[in-house]
């Protein structure tokens, strides 16, 4: 048996390889590795650790160790893990960014996910959800629109994939007394609608058939509306609830898990109560949507064909009443995730690429670890520690950073969450059953840790099988392979964010062009608020209108208001009612076909309140009542189209089949539905010239100071003219614009926070790379400088190299946001996917930040004395 090398090896190795701040931590580190057990060579241990001694300030823990060596078990295991933490305090820089990168990456990925996956991939809570559509009919452009009550009914009795159907229809009554009036959301529904959704009341019972012909009194409520109003007092079913004045008597009440999902807030149903003959259930009278059970044996394709067959007959029977080409069956999951599937999924992407980015930034902080303590490897393999010990201390360390940075991800994630708008009314359904999804933060675990493990062990093992074989190369230039490795993990970390980058610039310039949309009125200083009527007394139209004039009046004599009206709608409020015009003098085939019109029934003060200019011709007056001539404003594009050349001032409209109006006005265009769709054909009607069976009216008011203080006057004023009046959806105008953007908002600033992560990520990177190379290269750059070459030579290599790798990535970035612009093309406004001054603008913001990370390993390159470089080395 060979002696091992004598302790003034250990000596040698320790004064020539670690420097002197160094010294006594790695005397710790060979303590440790005595205490954990190593029995094979124990002279040699013995014998190393006193020669060792005047390097280590406690010297009492060297005697401690050689007398009583510690068995193993629990205490190894605990000795190990002091010795990991104590290796990763010393390296303070190191684990605090290992930390933040992995806790940032899988709290970021794991948010997203959570927020994402009951809306995206989880069923819906209804019994076999797969089987539940929406029918729609599909105008000539595409688009879908809702079904009349007859077509609905002909589908009901004619369909053979069917297996139930149900119409719905908007309501929005006021629940209470006078004391305590409010306006809830409801739903008028055929009484077929729970069944074909496939629930059952909890208490009570549901619609029977015969409740769903004339006006039969009856109402289920949500579990919500149960508890909040009424504190789930059982004694309530069977009981009267007063609705609109009127008393309903409540025959059930829904489970408490009842998900709402055709209307994420409503908490009262009643009977639709249609029948043929009546004047809205017709079949022009496309203000139904209708769901539909469809049967288990059948496929999609044959709904189609049936769907195809049965609306060519409807066409056939009545042509007029039809302007569209087909209809429709839509899975319910697909029509209520519509609107907010392509952000989520492109959030979905952006929080992968953050993960990416990540990964790739640990795994390079592994790797450049991992070669900063080759050579302390390489003394600890020679001095006799097995290759299974130095793996082991690597994963151990590895595991520490791991379980650290998922605590911290959880934590990331839970305030990430936190900031989720939870109001079920907000766009992303099902919203109040986001929460951590454990499953997806294990995923974003197990795809970090396997990296940050390989990236630290490969270069363990390698220290530990080169041996000392490993120790002179200190000195020498990192070889080209490593060089070229690790500058491509700093590449792809680069090209990921300029992916992030790049759909940011896009979004952001979306929104900027959106904002830049005239909305067609003035938000400053606005104040709108809604007003329902309750109670027999408003029956009559008249008397409706008496109330909301004297409502006007009082509100106009309080202090700080300009100018107050109402309306039925108003722009961007969140409701609108479209009805088909008829151009006197000017007739088509089919009325169906009628080019379509947003209506607003106002009043005379609505246009001075809101701002929106007259063009042409007169505005409204008091004397437009019942009783004198119809009247209607239409706006700019409806003169453009409707009488190109001509003046439309003194032409006559049809609405909705009613009597014609003279046309006496022409006001500007505003904006309805939001400021990134078309610019829609619009007419206004007198309010006291429309009948308005809703009972709700929308308030304007336009102050002289700030609308919010006014709010409470507004509510007395309301309360002052009868209490029984409920106030709702109280919004200034700043904020009606805030909400039309509010999706775009929250994309963008998803996009925005991702990316401006990936450029921290990328810009450490690309920093760590070169300073380490700097560090790796000092006798090189040393012995350079000794030979002749100049110091901005020096510099200038840094920096080539950092714009090189820079360059790379972007070029890469911009490849793959090239091939993924589709993706992201239907969330733009204004601005192409493609959009040259954002990616210009990503370019720059590369470049600056290639200049500002390499700044630093570049001075310092430049102020290498080389003489010290290759006494040192």
């Amino acid at each position: 048996m060979t002696r091992p090398a004598p302790p003034r090896l250990a000596v040698w190795l320790l004064e020539r390889l670690v420097p002197p701040a160094e010294r006594e931590a790695f005397v710790g580190d060979l303590i440790e590795a005595y205490v954990e057990g190593n029995r094979t060579r124990r002279w040699f241990w013995r014998q190393t650790l006193a020669a060792l001694r005047p390097f280590r300030s406690r010297g009492g823990a060297v005697e401690h160790a050689v007398r009583r060596p510690t068995r193993g078990g629990p205490l190894m295991l605990f000795a190990g893990l002091r010795q990991t933490a104590n290796a990763l305090f010393r390296a303070p820089a190191y684990a605090g960014v290992v930390l933040f990168t992995l806790a940032l990456g899988i709290g970021a990925t794991t948010a997203v996910f959570s927020v994402a996956k009951p809306v995206l991939f989880e069923p819906l809570p209804y019994p076999d959800p797969d089987r539940l559509a929406m029918i729609w009919e599909r105008e000539p452009d595409g688009s879908k629109s809702n079904v009349g009550w007859e077509t609905y009914a002909d589908l009901v009795r004619d369909s053979r994939t069917i297996e139930s159907a149900a119409a719905i229809s908007y309501w929005a009554p006021v629940i209470g007394g006078v004391d305590d009036p409010e306006r809830v959301l409801g739903q008028s529904v055929s009484a077929s609608f729970f069944r074909t959704l496939g629930v059952a009341p909890a208490i009570g019972r549901d619609f029977s058939d015969e409740e769903d012909r004339g006006r039969h009194r009856v109402v289920i409520m949500s579990h919500r509306l149960f508890e909040r109003r009424f504190g789930g007092d059982p004694s309530m079913v069977g009981g009267s609830v007063d609705v609109g004045g009127v008393a309903y008597t409540v025959i059930g009440v829904l489970p408490r898990g009842f998900e709402s999902l055709l209307g994420p807030t409503v908490e009262l149903w009643r009977p639709l109560g249609y029948e043929r003959g009546q004047s809205q259930a017709c079949r022009s009278c496309r203000h139904l949507r209708a769901v539909a059970r469809l049967r288990s044996d059948v496929e999609p394709t044959v709904v189609a064909d049936e769907l195809d067959r049965l609306y060519a007959q409807f066409v056939e029977v009545s042509p007029t009443d039809y302007s569209g080409v087909s209809m429709v069956a839509e899975p319910l999951a697909e029509t209520l995730t519509a609107r907010i599937r392509p952000a989520l999924l492109l959030a979905l992407g952006a929080g992968l690429l953050v993960l990416l980015v990540a990964a790739v930034n640990v795994a390079n902080l592994m790797i450049a670890r991992s070669l900063e303590r080759e050579h302390e490897l390489a003394v600890r393999a020679t001095l006799g520690a097995g290759r299974g010990r130095l793996a082991g201390q690597v994963l151990a360390e590895a595991w520490l950073l791991a379980v650290a940075g998922a605590v911290g991800g959880v934590a990331l994630a839970a305030l990430g969450l936190r900031l989720v708008p939870s109001d079920p009314a907000s766009a992303i359904p099902r919203i109040e059953q986001v929460t951590i999804d454990w499953g997806v933060l294990l995923t974003a675990i197990a795809l970090t840790v396997p990296i940050t493990l390989l990236a630290g062990l490969l270069p363990a093992l390698s220290a530990s099988r080169r041996g000392a074989r490993a120790l002179g190369h200190r000195a020498a230039t990192p070889s080209r392979a490593r060089r070229r490795a690790t500058g491509a993990l700093v590449v792809v970390e680069v090209g990921l964010a300029v992916m992030l980058l790049a759909g940011a610039g896009l979004l952001i310039r979306s929104l900027a062009r959106v904002l830049d949309v005239p909305p067609g009125f003035n938000p400053e200083r606005l104040l709108s608020f809604q007003v329902t009527t309750s109670g027999s007394r408003y029956r009559e139209d008249a008397v409706e209108w008496q109330a909301f004039d004297q409502l006007v009046e009082r509100l106009e004599q309080t202090p700080g208001v300009r100018s107050v009206g109402f309306a039925t709608q108003i722009p961007l409020g969140g409701n609108m009612d479209s009805y088909g015009v008829l151009i006197e003098r000017k007739p088509i085939a089919n009325p169906a076909n009628a080019p379509s019109a947003d209506r607003y029934a106002v009043s005379p003060g609505y246009l001075a309140a809101m701002e929106i200019p007259l063009l042409g011709g007169r505005g409204f007056e008091p004397t437009d009542r019942t009783g004198m001539e119809p009247v209607a404003l239409i706006n700019e594009s409806f003169a453009a189209k409707s009488w190109p050349g001509e003046d439309p001032i003194g032409h006559r409209i049809q609405v909705g089949g009613s009597g014609w109006r003279r046309v006496v006005g022409v006001v500007g265009d505003v904006r309805h539905a939001s400021l990134d769709t078309e610019q829609s054909l619009q007419f206004y009607v007198p309010a006291t010239q429309w009948p308005w069976s809703e009972g709700t009216y929308v308030l304007v008011v336009r102050t002289t100071g700030s609308p919010q203080a006014l709010e409470a006057e507004a509510r007395a004023a309301v309360a002052a003219i009868d209490p029984a009046l409920a106030v709702s959806s109280v919004a200034t105008g700043e904020e009606l614009i805030a909400s039309a953007t509010a999706a775009r908002r929250s994309l963008m600033r998803l996009f925005q926070a991702f990316a401006g992560v990936a450029l921290l990520l990328a810009g450490a990177g690309i920093y760590g790379l070169l300073a380490r190379s700097v560090a790796e290269r000092r006798r090189e750059l040393g012995i350079r400088v000794a030979l002749g070459a100049g110091r901005s030579r020096v510099v200038g290599a840094v920096l080539a190299r950092g714009l090189l790798l820079t360059g790379a990535g972007l070029g890469l970035g911009l490849g793959g946001a090239l091939a993924l612009s589709g993706l992201i093309r239907g969330l733009l406004y204004g601005v192409g996917p493609t959009d040259a001054f954002t990616f210009v603008a990503v370019g720059v913001t590369l470049g600056a930040l290639a200049l500002l990370t390499s700044a630093g390993p570049a001075w310092r390159a430049a102020a290498i004395d080389p003489i010290e470089a290759i006494n040192t080395e």
